[in-house]
């Protein structure tokens, strides 16, 4: 497996990579939506782990376009949102739900088990959700 994590917030994004190293999931880090579009056209992922609040693009930017590429990329939205309001918005474009989690509520063993079992996995919703 392999993952594209998307986070302009370095020490998380190479923290998280880290944690997926050790579960055996490759993965590679972009710091914006651009740069994410860039890796992703060169690159094969099953999913992605896209932080909302991004400079330029936001992450539900990212994923309709990577979706209208891959509409079976798992996608999880890791935020520190307390009220996104998304989920329906993407939803209509995948295949798989998209997940959107509250960084503040999980850390990186649960996040990797919405990619490793998805069916296992418990909701951990931030805010309001459509």
């Amino acid at each position: 497996m392999k993952l594209l994590i998307i986070d302009d917030n370095q020490q998380l994004a190479l923290s998280l990579a880290a944690y997926f190293e050790d579960e055996g999931i490759d993965s590679q880090i972009a710091d914006s939506a651009e740069l994410a579009k860039k890796v992703f056209a060169e690159n094969t992922f099953d999913g992605a782990v896209v932080d909302f609040y991004l400079p330029g693009a936001d992450g539900a930017t990212w994923i309709e376009w990577a979706l209208g590429r891959s509409p079976g990329l798992a996608c999880v939205i890791y935020t520190g949102s307390l009220t996104l309001s998304i989920q329906g918005r993407l939803n209509q474009f995948s295949v798989n739900p998209i997940k959107v989690f509250q960084k503040t509520h999980i850390g990186a063993a649960e996040l990797a088990q919405s990619f490793l079992a998805p069916d296992k996995t418990k909701s951990y919703p931030t805010g309001i959700l459509d």
